[in-house]
């Protein structure tokens, strides 16, 4: 069984240039993909997370 994601890296980045934008979600300990989403709009977000469930906070800040 595969363990949660303790430490997420999101970001977004360019399809094409000005145009459209999708978001991707990693494991930061694994690096592996966790989520790839078109769009960069918190609807986007809350896609990008459905599969991680559990407390999600904000690194203490």
């Amino acid at each position: 069984m595969k363990e949660k994601a303790q430490h997420l890296c999101v970001d977004e980045f360019a399809l094409r240039k000005g145009r459209s934008y999708a978001t991707s979600v990693l494991d930061a300990d694994t690096g592996c993909i966790l989520a790839i989403v078109p769009q960069r709009d918190q609807t986007a977000m809350a896609s990008a997370f459905v599969k991680e469930t559990g407390k999600i906070s904000n690194g203490g800040q």
